[in-house]
Protein backbone atom coordinates (compact mmCIF):
# COMPACT_ATOMS: atom_id res chain seq x y z
CA UNK A 1 0.00 0.00 0.00
CA UNK A 2 1.07 3.60 -0.47
CA UNK A 3 2.45 5.52 2.36
CA UNK A 4 1.89 9.52 2.90
CA UNK A 5 5.67 11.34 4.20
CA UNK A 6 5.09 14.68 6.06
CA UNK A 7 7.06 16.91 6.95
CA UNK A 8 8.08 19.25 9.60
CA UNK A 9 5.16 21.47 10.07
CA UNK A 10 2.84 18.09 9.85
CA UNK A 11 1.74 18.46 6.25
CA UNK A 12 1.25 15.62 4.08
CA UNK A 13 3.45 16.19 0.82
CA UNK A 14 2.17 12.74 -1.34
CA UNK A 15 1.57 9.49 -1.44
CA UNK A 16 4.40 6.91 -1.25
CA UNK A 17 5.26 4.05 -2.63
CA UNK A 18 5.22 0.92 -0.35
CA UNK A 19 8.53 -1.42 -0.39
CA UNK A 20 7.11 -3.65 -2.65
CA UNK A 21 5.67 -0.86 -5.61
CA UNK A 22 9.42 0.51 -5.28
CA UNK A 23 10.84 -2.61 -5.95
CA UNK A 24 8.52 -3.26 -9.21
CA UNK A 25 9.36 0.20 -9.54
CA UNK A 26 12.64 -0.73 -9.92
CA UNK A 27 13.30 -3.75 -11.41
CA UNK A 28 13.27 -1.58 -14.45
CA UNK A 29 16.48 -1.01 -13.48
CA UNK A 30 19.88 -3.36 -14.10
CA UNK A 31 22.30 -2.51 -10.73
CA UNK A 32 25.59 -4.87 -10.55
CA UNK A 33 25.66 -7.84 -8.76
CA UNK A 34 27.46 -7.83 -5.34
CA UNK A 35 30.49 -10.38 -4.90
CA UNK A 36 29.14 -12.10 -7.70
CA UNK A 37 25.81 -13.24 -6.08
CA UNK A 38 23.06 -10.50 -4.62
CA UNK A 39 21.27 -8.62 -6.78
CA UNK A 40 20.15 -4.95 -5.47
CA UNK A 41 17.22 -3.76 -6.53
CA UNK A 42 18.43 -0.21 -5.52
CA UNK A 43 21.67 1.71 -6.18
CA UNK A 44 24.61 1.50 -3.67
CA UNK A 45 27.38 2.02 -5.25
CA UNK A 46 28.44 4.49 -3.04
CA UNK A 47 27.95 2.47 0.09
CA UNK A 48 29.83 -0.66 -1.08
CA UNK A 49 32.64 2.14 -1.81
CA UNK A 50 33.48 2.64 1.45
CA UNK A 51 36.01 -0.61 1.16
CA UNK A 52 38.24 1.91 0.05
CA UNK A 53 38.62 3.78 2.70
CA UNK A 54 40.19 0.52 4.24
CA UNK A 55 42.11 -0.01 1.38
CA UNK A 56 43.94 3.61 1.11
CA UNK A 57 43.98 3.51 5.08
CA UNK A 58 45.81 0.24 4.80
CA UNK A 59 48.45 1.49 2.21
CA UNK A 60 49.14 4.59 4.22
CA UNK A 61 50.26 2.21 7.79
CA UNK A 62 52.19 -0.03 5.16
CA UNK A 63 54.19 2.82 4.84
CA UNK A 64 55.23 2.51 8.57
CA UNK A 65 56.23 6.26 8.72
CA UNK A 66 54.48 9.23 11.12
CA UNK A 67 53.17 10.66 7.98
CA UNK A 68 51.82 7.54 6.98
CA UNK A 69 49.93 7.19 10.39
CA UNK A 70 48.78 10.63 10.22
CA UNK A 71 47.21 10.17 6.53
CA UNK A 72 45.55 7.05 7.22
CA UNK A 73 44.08 8.53 10.62
CA UNK A 74 42.69 11.80 8.00
CA UNK A 75 41.33 8.96 5.78
CA UNK A 76 39.51 7.15 8.68
CA UNK A 77 38.03 10.23 10.14
CA UNK A 78 37.28 12.66 7.31
CA UNK A 79 36.63 9.56 4.53
CA UNK A 80 37.73 10.27 1.05
CA UNK A 81 35.82 7.77 -1.54
CA UNK A 82 32.05 7.23 -0.30
CA UNK A 83 29.36 9.76 -0.11
CA UNK A 84 31.42 13.18 -1.39
CA UNK A 85 29.41 16.55 -0.41
CA UNK A 86 30.26 20.15 -1.87
CA UNK A 87 29.89 22.96 0.11
CA UNK A 88 29.72 25.87 -1.99
CA UNK A 89 29.43 29.83 -0.87
CA UNK A 90 26.84 31.53 -2.90
CA UNK A 91 27.55 35.09 -4.10
CA UNK A 92 24.11 36.61 -3.47
CA UNK A 93 21.28 34.97 -0.28
CA UNK A 94 18.77 32.19 -1.18
CA UNK A 95 15.34 33.82 -2.21
CA UNK A 96 13.39 30.97 -0.97
CA UNK A 97 14.12 27.28 1.30
CA UNK A 98 15.28 24.91 -0.35
CA UNK A 99 14.43 21.10 0.62
CA UNK A 100 16.62 18.49 0.79
CA UNK A 101 17.10 16.13 -1.97
CA UNK A 102 16.32 19.10 -4.61
CA UNK A 103 18.61 18.04 -7.60
CA UNK A 104 20.99 19.98 -8.32
CA UNK A 105 23.40 20.69 -11.79
CA UNK A 106 26.75 22.62 -12.45
CA UNK A 107 30.18 22.25 -14.40
CA UNK A 108 32.81 20.09 -13.00
CA UNK A 109 36.41 20.60 -13.09
CA UNK A 110 37.00 19.79 -16.71
CA UNK A 111 34.09 21.14 -18.45
CA UNK A 112 32.12 18.33 -17.92
CA UNK A 113 28.29 17.95 -15.84
CA UNK A 114 28.36 17.85 -11.79
CA UNK A 115 25.32 16.45 -10.59
CA UNK A 116 23.75 16.64 -7.07
CA UNK A 117 21.30 16.84 -4.54
CA UNK A 118 20.43 19.44 -1.90
CA UNK A 119 22.27 17.26 1.22
CA UNK A 120 20.33 19.56 3.91
CA UNK A 121 17.40 21.98 3.84
CA UNK A 122 18.83 25.56 2.86
CA UNK A 123 16.82 28.18 4.43
CA UNK A 124 15.49 31.54 2.61
CA UNK A 125 18.24 34.07 3.15
CA UNK A 126 20.99 31.07 3.89
CA UNK A 127 24.62 31.96 1.24
CA UNK A 128 25.67 28.38 1.57
CA UNK A 129 24.50 25.26 0.04
CA UNK A 130 25.76 21.41 0.63
CA UNK A 131 25.72 19.34 -2.73
CA UNK A 132 25.76 15.60 -2.24
CA UNK A 133 27.47 14.24 -5.73
CA UNK A 134 25.31 11.69 -7.60
CA UNK A 135 26.89 8.23 -7.62
CA UNK A 136 26.95 6.41 -10.99
CA UNK A 137 25.56 2.85 -11.51
CA UNK A 138 28.95 1.47 -12.42
CA UNK A 139 30.64 0.71 -8.90
CA UNK A 140 34.25 1.60 -10.83
CA UNK A 141 33.20 4.72 -11.18
CA UNK A 142 31.41 5.42 -8.30
CA UNK A 143 32.65 9.01 -7.84
CA UNK A 144 34.75 11.69 -10.02
CA UNK A 145 35.00 13.50 -7.03
CA UNK A 146 37.46 11.90 -4.11
CA UNK A 147 39.10 14.34 -1.32
CA UNK A 148 38.11 13.90 2.19
CA UNK A 149 41.06 13.14 3.96
CA UNK A 150 42.74 11.28 0.88
CA UNK A 151 46.49 12.56 -0.04
CA UNK A 152 46.80 14.62 -2.82
CA UNK A 153 48.10 11.57 -4.95
CA UNK A 154 44.90 9.55 -4.50
CA UNK A 155 42.27 12.55 -4.79
CA UNK A 156 39.98 13.01 -7.68
CA UNK A 157 39.13 16.69 -8.39
CA UNK A 158 38.07 16.32 -11.81
CA UNK A 159 34.49 15.52 -11.59
CA UNK A 160 34.03 18.09 -8.50
CA UNK A 161 31.95 21.12 -8.86
CA UNK A 162 34.44 24.11 -10.58
CA UNK A 163 36.34 26.36 -7.82
CA UNK A 164 33.59 28.99 -9.14
CA UNK A 165 31.21 29.13 -11.58
CA UNK A 166 26.90 28.41 -11.31
CA UNK A 167 24.75 25.71 -10.54
CA UNK A 168 20.82 25.48 -11.16
CA UNK A 169 18.59 24.01 -8.58
CA UNK A 170 15.27 22.48 -10.10
CA UNK A 171 12.60 24.60 -9.33
CA UNK A 172 14.25 27.50 -7.73
CA UNK A 173 16.90 28.78 -9.99
CA UNK A 174 20.11 29.38 -10.49
CA UNK A 175 22.96 30.74 -8.15
CA UNK A 176 26.74 31.91 -9.01
CA UNK A 177 28.85 30.19 -6.29
CA UNK A 178 32.69 29.87 -4.63
CA UNK A 179 34.52 27.68 -3.06
CA UNK A 180 37.91 25.90 -2.13
CA UNK A 181 37.62 22.77 -4.04
CA UNK A 182 40.36 20.55 -1.95
CA UNK A 183 38.79 22.02 1.37
CA UNK A 184 34.94 21.86 0.93
CA UNK A 185 34.96 18.95 -0.83
CA UNK A 186 33.74 16.48 2.52
CA UNK A 187 32.43 13.23 2.60
CA UNK A 188 29.22 12.12 4.39
CA UNK A 189 30.33 8.78 5.46
CA UNK A 190 33.19 7.64 7.12
CA UNK A 191 34.45 4.21 8.99
CA UNK A 192 34.89 6.45 11.98
CA UNK A 193 31.49 7.12 11.93
CA UNK A 194 30.11 3.71 11.70
CA UNK A 195 31.85 3.96 15.50
CA UNK A 196 31.12 7.36 16.67
CA UNK A 197 26.60 7.16 15.41
CA UNK A 198 26.01 4.15 16.99
CA UNK A 199 24.97 5.64 20.18
CA UNK A 200 22.31 7.04 18.17
CA UNK A 201 21.35 4.76 16.28
CA UNK A 202 22.28 1.23 17.42
CA UNK A 203 21.34 2.07 21.25
CA UNK A 204 19.28 4.96 21.42
CA UNK A 205 16.79 4.63 18.36
CA UNK A 206 13.13 3.75 18.62
CA UNK A 207 14.05 -0.23 18.13
CA UNK A 208 16.73 0.14 20.27
CA UNK A 209 19.03 -0.66 22.25
CA UNK A 210 20.08 -4.11 18.98
CA UNK A 211 20.70 -6.90 20.67
CA UNK A 212 24.32 -7.35 18.97
CA UNK A 213 25.64 -4.21 19.87
CA UNK A 214 24.32 -3.91 23.05
CA UNK A 215 26.16 -6.93 23.85
CA UNK A 216 29.18 -5.04 22.85
CA UNK A 217 28.52 -1.77 24.82
CA UNK A 218 27.40 -4.01 28.14
CA UNK A 219 31.09 -5.72 27.73
CA UNK A 220 33.06 -2.89 26.90
CA UNK A 221 31.35 -0.08 28.63
CA UNK A 222 31.47 2.45 25.83
CA UNK A 223 29.34 3.25 22.76
CA UNK A 224 31.93 4.29 20.59
CA UNK A 225 33.75 1.41 21.95
CA UNK A 226 35.18 0.40 17.95
CA UNK A 227 36.63 3.66 17.64
CA UNK A 228 38.24 4.25 20.65
CA UNK A 229 40.90 0.74 19.65
CA UNK A 230 41.49 2.36 16.60
CA UNK A 231 42.62 5.85 17.85
CA UNK A 232 44.43 3.93 20.45
CA UNK A 233 46.30 1.49 18.45
CA UNK A 234 46.98 4.54 15.76
CA UNK A 235 48.57 6.73 18.72
CA UNK A 236 50.18 3.92 20.69
CA UNK A 237 48.04 4.02 23.80
CA UNK A 238 45.65 2.18 25.53
CA UNK A 239 42.32 1.38 25.80
CA UNK A 240 40.25 2.42 29.30
CA UNK A 241 37.11 0.68 29.18
CA UNK A 242 35.59 -1.56 31.96
CA UNK A 243 36.65 -4.64 30.54
CA UNK A 244 38.49 -6.45 27.97
CA UNK A 245 41.25 -3.65 27.47
CA UNK A 246 44.03 -3.37 24.72
CA UNK A 247 47.47 -1.88 26.36
CA UNK A 248 49.17 -1.19 22.69
CA UNK A 249 51.84 1.12 24.66
CA UNK A 250 55.25 -0.74 23.49
CA UNK A 251 53.44 -1.85 20.79
CA UNK A 252 55.31 -1.54 17.16
CA UNK A 253 54.08 0.28 13.85
CA UNK A 254 53.53 -3.26 12.71
CA UNK A 255 51.44 -4.42 15.65
CA UNK A 256 49.07 -1.25 15.76
CA UNK A 257 48.40 -1.25 12.24
CA UNK A 258 46.96 -4.64 12.02
CA UNK A 259 45.01 -3.69 15.52
CA UNK A 260 43.57 -0.51 13.64
CA UNK A 261 42.67 -1.78 10.25
CA UNK A 262 41.43 -5.10 11.58
CA UNK A 263 39.03 -3.19 13.79
CA UNK A 264 37.72 -0.99 10.98
CA UNK A 265 36.28 -4.07 9.29
CA UNK A 266 35.53 -6.83 11.86
CA UNK A 267 34.18 -3.94 14.44
CA UNK A 268 33.42 -0.75 12.80
CA UNK A 269 31.78 -2.83 9.50
CA UNK A 270 30.66 -6.03 11.38
CA UNK A 271 28.43 -3.97 13.64
CA UNK A 272 26.95 -1.51 10.65
CA UNK A 273 25.84 -4.20 8.44
CA UNK A 274 23.88 -5.47 11.33
CA UNK A 275 22.70 -1.73 11.80
CA UNK A 276 21.34 -1.30 8.35
CA UNK A 277 19.64 -4.81 8.50
CA UNK A 278 17.49 -3.90 11.62
CA UNK A 279 16.87 -0.62 9.92
CA UNK A 280 15.37 -2.18 6.94
CA UNK A 281 13.20 -4.46 9.82
CA UNK A 282 12.31 -1.22 11.25
CA UNK A 283 11.61 0.48 7.51
CA UNK A 284 9.32 -2.93 7.18
CA UNK A 285 7.36 -2.69 9.20
CA UNK A 286 6.80 1.07 8.60
CA UNK A 287 5.91 0.34 5.14
CA UNK A 288 8.93 2.80 4.23
CA UNK A 289 9.71 2.65 0.76
CA UNK A 290 13.41 3.04 1.69
CA UNK A 291 13.36 -0.43 3.66
CA UNK A 292 14.77 -2.21 0.80
CA UNK A 293 17.47 -0.09 0.40
CA UNK A 294 18.60 -0.31 3.53
CA UNK A 295 18.77 -4.17 2.70
CA UNK A 296 20.77 -3.51 -0.01
CA UNK A 297 23.22 -1.12 2.05
CA UNK A 298 23.97 -3.82 4.80
CA UNK A 299 24.89 -6.35 2.16
CA UNK A 300 26.92 -3.87 -0.09
CA UNK A 301 28.82 -3.09 3.48
CA UNK A 302 29.15 -6.99 4.02
CA UNK A 303 31.06 -7.41 0.97
CA UNK A 304 32.18 -3.72 -0.11
CA UNK A 305 33.35 -2.79 -3.81
CA UNK A 306 36.40 -5.21 -4.11
CA UNK A 307 34.89 -8.29 -4.59
CA UNK A 308 34.32 -7.49 -7.79
CA UNK A 309 30.58 -7.77 -9.51
CA UNK A 310 31.35 -10.88 -10.42
CA UNK A 311 32.75 -12.04 -7.18
CA UNK A 312 36.68 -12.66 -7.81
CA UNK A 313 38.20 -9.65 -6.51
CA UNK A 314 39.70 -9.81 -3.36
CA UNK A 315 38.18 -7.28 -0.84
CA UNK A 316 38.97 -5.91 3.04
CA UNK A 317 35.46 -6.35 4.32
CA UNK A 318 33.79 -8.84 6.22
CA UNK A 319 33.33 -11.22 3.00
CA UNK A 320 36.60 -11.40 2.80
CA UNK A 321 37.80 -12.52 5.89
CA UNK A 322 35.17 -15.64 5.39
CA UNK A 323 37.02 -16.67 2.45
CA UNK A 324 40.48 -16.13 3.87
CA UNK A 325 39.05 -18.37 7.20
CA UNK A 326 37.94 -21.14 5.47
CA UNK A 327 41.10 -22.00 4.11
CA UNK A 328 42.29 -22.19 7.42
CA UNK A 329 39.40 -24.69 8.75
CA UNK A 330 38.86 -26.46 5.59
CA UNK A 331 35.16 -24.53 5.58
CA UNK A 332 35.30 -23.37 1.63
CA UNK A 333 32.50 -24.58 0.04
CA UNK A 334 28.94 -25.20 -0.30
CA UNK A 335 29.54 -28.50 1.75
CA UNK A 336 32.06 -26.46 3.85
CA UNK A 337 35.07 -29.19 3.02
CA UNK A 338 37.13 -27.35 1.00
CA UNK A 339 40.47 -25.20 1.83
CA UNK A 340 39.71 -23.13 -1.34
CA UNK A 341 36.91 -21.17 -3.56
CA UNK A 342 34.42 -19.61 -1.22
CA UNK A 343 33.39 -20.08 2.47
CA UNK A 344 29.97 -21.88 3.12
CA UNK A 345 29.53 -19.15 5.40
CA UNK A 346 29.20 -16.36 2.30
CA UNK A 347 27.39 -18.76 0.70
CA UNK A 348 24.63 -19.17 3.13
CA UNK A 349 25.23 -15.41 4.29
CA UNK A 350 24.38 -14.20 0.59
CA UNK A 351 21.45 -16.59 0.57
CA UNK A 352 20.09 -15.25 3.63
CA UNK A 353 20.65 -11.49 2.28
CA UNK A 354 18.68 -12.61 -1.02
CA UNK A 355 15.70 -14.24 0.61
CA UNK A 356 15.64 -11.43 3.24
CA UNK A 357 15.41 -8.92 0.22
CA UNK A 358 12.38 -10.87 -1.10
CA UNK A 359 10.70 -10.70 2.27
CA UNK A 360 10.99 -6.91 2.61
CA UNK A 361 8.99 -6.73 -1.28
CA UNK A 362 6.65 -8.87 -0.01
CA UNK A 363 5.90 -7.48 3.54
CA UNK A 364 6.60 -10.46 5.74
CA UNK A 365 8.64 -8.07 7.97
CA UNK A 366 8.74 -10.99 10.66
CA UNK A 367 10.81 -13.06 8.36
CA UNK A 368 13.54 -10.45 7.55
CA UNK A 369 13.92 -10.85 11.60
CA UNK A 370 14.79 -13.74 10.55
CA UNK A 371 16.87 -13.48 7.49
CA UNK A 372 18.82 -11.06 9.85
CA UNK A 373 19.79 -13.09 13.16
CA UNK A 374 20.86 -16.09 10.44
CA UNK A 375 22.86 -13.54 8.69
CA UNK A 376 24.57 -11.79 12.51
CA UNK A 377 25.35 -15.73 13.58
CA UNK A 378 26.85 -16.86 10.72
CA UNK A 379 29.20 -13.31 10.37
CA UNK A 380 30.78 -14.19 14.05
CA UNK A 381 31.96 -17.66 12.83
CA UNK A 382 34.89 -16.08 11.11
CA UNK A 383 35.39 -14.06 14.01
CA UNK A 384 36.02 -17.33 16.21
CA UNK A 385 38.31 -18.80 13.37
CA UNK A 386 40.28 -15.95 13.31
CA UNK A 387 40.74 -15.67 17.34
CA UNK A 388 41.30 -19.53 17.34
CA UNK A 389 43.85 -19.26 14.20
CA UNK A 390 46.16 -17.02 15.83
CA UNK A 391 46.36 -18.04 19.40
CA UNK A 392 46.56 -21.67 17.58
CA UNK A 393 50.05 -19.98 16.14
CA UNK A 394 50.99 -18.63 19.45
CA UNK A 395 50.35 -21.45 21.52
CA UNK A 396 50.90 -24.25 19.57
CA UNK A 397 53.38 -23.27 16.78
CA UNK A 398 55.41 -21.04 19.11
CA UNK A 399 55.04 -17.94 16.69
CA UNK A 400 56.59 -15.63 19.14
CA UNK A 401 56.51 -12.07 16.83
CA UNK A 402 54.56 -9.01 18.45
CA UNK A 403 52.35 -8.92 15.29
CA UNK A 404 50.97 -12.15 16.06
CA UNK A 405 49.59 -11.12 19.22
CA UNK A 406 48.37 -7.91 18.16
CA UNK A 407 45.89 -10.46 15.54
CA UNK A 408 45.16 -12.78 18.53
CA UNK A 409 44.16 -9.74 20.46
CA UNK A 410 42.27 -7.63 17.84
CA UNK A 411 40.49 -10.55 16.68
CA UNK A 412 39.54 -12.13 19.97
CA UNK A 413 38.40 -8.38 21.05
CA UNK A 414 35.68 -8.55 18.08
CA UNK A 415 34.11 -11.51 19.10
CA UNK A 416 34.60 -11.90 23.01
CA UNK A 417 31.43 -9.65 23.85
CA UNK A 418 29.13 -12.75 21.89
CA UNK A 419 30.84 -15.17 24.29
CA UNK A 420 30.40 -12.46 27.90
CA UNK A 421 26.75 -12.91 27.01
CA UNK A 422 26.82 -16.11 27.46
CA UNK A 423 29.05 -16.88 30.03
CA UNK A 424 31.41 -14.46 31.97
CA UNK A 425 33.65 -16.89 33.18
CA UNK A 426 34.56 -18.34 29.52
CA UNK A 427 34.87 -15.24 27.93
CA UNK A 428 37.70 -13.75 30.34
CA UNK A 429 39.45 -17.13 29.54
CA UNK A 430 39.59 -16.15 25.67
CA UNK A 431 40.45 -12.86 27.22
CA UNK A 432 43.13 -13.60 29.36
CA UNK A 433 44.86 -15.84 26.75
CA UNK A 434 44.27 -13.75 23.60
CA UNK A 435 44.72 -10.15 24.94
CA UNK A 436 47.45 -8.00 24.78
CA UNK A 437 49.34 -8.73 28.12
CA UNK A 438 48.90 -12.26 27.48
CA UNK A 439 52.38 -13.81 27.95
CA UNK A 440 51.85 -17.80 27.67
CA UNK A 441 48.50 -18.57 26.01
CA UNK A 442 47.21 -21.63 26.15
CA UNK A 443 45.21 -22.82 22.90
CA UNK A 444 43.70 -25.89 24.40
CA UNK A 445 41.79 -23.71 27.11
CA UNK A 446 40.71 -20.48 24.44
CA UNK A 447 39.25 -23.53 22.01
CA UNK A 448 37.52 -25.32 24.59
CA UNK A 449 35.76 -21.87 25.74
CA UNK A 450 34.52 -21.09 22.31
CA UNK A 451 32.99 -24.04 21.84
CA UNK A 452 31.22 -24.51 25.51
CA UNK A 453 29.32 -21.55 24.08
CA UNK A 454 28.80 -22.56 20.76
CA UNK A 455 24.94 -23.33 21.10
CA UNK A 456 24.45 -19.87 23.50
CA UNK A 457 26.14 -17.98 20.35
CA UNK A 458 23.36 -19.40 17.72
CA UNK A 459 27.12 -21.38 16.04
CA UNK A 460 28.55 -25.04 15.66
CA UNK A 461 31.47 -27.19 15.50
CA UNK A 462 30.62 -27.49 11.50
CA UNK A 463 30.68 -23.84 10.66
CA UNK A 464 33.72 -23.59 13.02
CA UNK A 465 35.65 -26.41 11.58
CA UNK A 466 39.19 -27.46 12.46
CA UNK A 467 42.91 -25.70 11.77
CA UNK A 468 43.88 -27.86 8.72
CA UNK A 469 47.60 -28.26 8.59
CA UNK A 470 47.41 -28.54 4.09
CA UNK A 471 50.85 -29.73 4.14
CA UNK A 472 50.15 -32.60 6.17
CA UNK A 473 46.77 -33.22 4.86
CA UNK A 474 45.06 -33.17 8.21
CA UNK A 475 43.74 -31.07 11.05
CA UNK A 476 46.83 -29.93 13.71
CA UNK A 477 46.59 -32.14 16.46
CA UNK A 478 44.04 -30.40 19.42
CA UNK A 479 42.67 -28.24 16.65
CA UNK A 480 40.31 -30.64 14.83
CA UNK A 481 36.67 -29.93 15.37
CA UNK A 482 34.99 -30.39 18.08
CA UNK A 483 32.15 -32.69 16.88
CA UNK A 484 32.30 -34.62 13.53
CA UNK A 485 31.09 -32.95 10.22
CA UNK A 486 28.03 -34.46 8.50
CA UNK A 487 30.10 -37.47 7.26
CA UNK A 488 32.29 -38.22 9.84
CA UNK A 489 33.64 -41.15 7.36
CA UNK A 490 35.25 -38.90 4.36
CA UNK A 491 36.87 -36.47 7.05
CA UNK A 492 40.84 -36.46 7.16
CA UNK A 493 42.35 -37.80 10.02
CA UNK A 494 45.00 -35.20 11.87
CA UNK A 495 48.06 -34.10 10.82
CA UNK A 496 49.87 -36.44 13.68
CA UNK A 497 47.62 -38.96 12.69
CA UNK A 498 48.17 -39.33 8.53
CA UNK A 499 51.72 -40.16 8.54
CA UNK A 500 54.07 -42.19 10.72
CA UNK A 501 56.69 -38.82 10.41
CA UNK A 502 56.86 -35.99 12.78
CA UNK A 503 54.21 -33.36 12.00
CA UNK A 504 55.98 -30.39 9.45
CA UNK A 505 55.81 -27.31 11.06
CA UNK A 506 55.61 -25.81 7.27
CA UNK A 507 51.99 -24.75 6.68
CA UNK A 508 50.35 -25.44 3.37
CA UNK A 509 50.88 -22.89 0.07
CA UNK A 510 48.36 -20.22 0.27
CA UNK A 511 45.21 -20.87 -2.50
CA UNK A 512 45.16 -19.50 -5.43
CA UNK A 513 42.86 -17.14 -6.12
CA UNK A 514 39.09 -18.30 -4.94
CA UNK A 515 39.03 -21.25 -6.96
CA UNK A 516 38.31 -24.41 -5.50
CA UNK A 517 41.23 -26.88 -5.64
CA UNK A 518 41.19 -28.27 -2.17
CA UNK A 519 41.57 -31.29 -0.85
CA UNK A 520 38.09 -31.96 -1.01
CA UNK A 521 36.47 -30.48 -4.14
CA UNK A 522 33.51 -28.29 -3.14
CA UNK A 523 30.01 -29.15 -5.06
CA UNK A 524 28.81 -25.86 -6.89
CA UNK A 525 26.37 -23.44 -5.01
CA UNK A 526 23.07 -22.66 -6.94
CA UNK A 527 23.67 -19.04 -5.34
CA UNK A 528 27.14 -18.77 -7.09
CA UNK A 529 27.77 -19.34 -10.75
CA UNK A 530 31.08 -19.95 -12.15
CA UNK A 531 32.78 -17.40 -9.57
CA UNK A 532 36.04 -19.45 -9.97
CA UNK A 533 39.30 -17.50 -10.36
CA UNK A 534 42.83 -18.02 -11.08
CA UNK A 535 45.44 -15.79 -10.48
CA UNK A 536 46.97 -14.35 -7.31
CA UNK A 537 49.88 -14.83 -4.98
CA UNK A 538 50.83 -18.21 -4.14
CA UNK A 539 53.63 -17.81 -1.42
CA UNK A 540 54.95 -20.99 1.68
CA UNK A 541 55.90 -19.35 4.44
CA UNK A 542 57.01 -21.31 7.76
CA UNK A 543 54.98 -20.59 10.65
CA UNK A 544 57.28 -19.34 12.43
CA UNK A 545 58.50 -16.82 9.91
CA UNK A 546 56.71 -13.17 9.45
CA UNK A 547 56.52 -11.99 6.98
CA UNK A 548 57.57 -8.16 6.85
CA UNK A 549 55.39 -5.77 7.03
CA UNK A 550 52.61 -5.50 4.11
CA UNK A 551 48.99 -3.57 4.53
CA UNK A 552 47.22 -7.43 4.80
CA UNK A 553 49.38 -10.24 5.71
CA UNK A 554 50.85 -12.58 3.08
CA UNK A 555 50.75 -15.53 5.41
CA UNK A 556 46.66 -14.71 5.57
CA UNK A 557 46.00 -14.52 2.39
CA UNK A 558 45.52 -11.17 2.97
CA UNK A 559 48.39 -9.62 0.72
CA UNK A 560 47.38 -6.63 -1.21
CA UNK A 561 49.96 -4.61 -4.09
CA UNK A 562 50.14 -1.18 -3.00
CA UNK A 563 52.86 -0.24 -5.61
CA UNK A 564 52.09 2.79 -7.44
CA UNK A 565 49.60 2.45 -10.39
CA UNK A 566 47.43 -0.53 -8.79
CA UNK A 567 45.00 1.29 -6.75
CA UNK A 568 41.54 -0.36 -7.41
CA UNK A 569 39.88 1.51 -10.32
CA UNK A 570 38.35 -0.83 -11.90
CA UNK A 571 37.75 -4.56 -11.76
CA UNK A 572 38.21 -8.12 -14.10
CA UNK A 573 36.26 -9.12 -17.10
CA UNK A 574 33.04 -9.76 -15.98
CA UNK A 575 31.19 -13.28 -16.05
CA UNK A 576 28.06 -13.82 -17.05
CA UNK A 577 26.15 -15.21 -14.95
CA UNK A 578 22.73 -17.35 -14.47
CA UNK A 579 19.30 -16.12 -12.80
CA UNK A 580 19.44 -18.98 -10.46
CA UNK A 581 19.32 -17.05 -7.83
CA UNK A 582 16.52 -14.81 -8.61
CA UNK A 583 14.50 -18.24 -9.65
CA UNK A 584 15.21 -20.45 -6.83
CA UNK A 585 14.21 -17.17 -4.31
CA UNK A 586 10.90 -16.41 -6.43
CA UNK A 587 9.98 -20.41 -6.35
CA UNK A 588 10.79 -19.98 -2.66
CA UNK A 589 7.83 -17.50 -2.63
CA UNK A 590 5.58 -18.91 -4.70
Amino acid sequence: MAVGRVDFSGTVLGMMPSPKDVVATQRQLSYERIAGSYEPVTRVTDAAALDLDLFDISGQLALMTNDGFAVAQAIYQKGGNSMSIARIVLYEPLPANIPKGSPVEGTDASGGAALGTMYYDAPLGSTELSVLYTPSDIQAQHLSCRVGGLPSQSQMLDGCFAPTGSVTVEGYGTFQYVYNTVVDNTNGRTIQGLSTSAQQKMYHCSACPYPEYQKFYEYYGAFDYANEIVLAALAGNSTSFSRGNLAMASYSRISRSEVAKKAMSSMHVFMYVIRQMEHAISGCREDDPDAVHAWDEAVAYYAGSLEGSDGSGTGVFPYSLADKRCANFQTCGVDGNATAGTSRINDEVMKEFTIGAFHIMEGRCESVLASKTSVARRMTVPLVQSALRYVHRRSALGVTHEKTLAQSAIFAASVVPFVHACSEEDAQIIYVHSGTQSADPFYGEVKAAFERNYDCMGITCEDVGGLFDEFAGGYFQGAEPCRGKADDAEQPPTAAASSSAPVSSAPAPAPTGKAATATTAPTKSPFFIDTSFAGGRNETLSPTTEPSAAPYNKDDGDYIDFSAGNRPGHYGASRRFAIALVVLAMTYFN
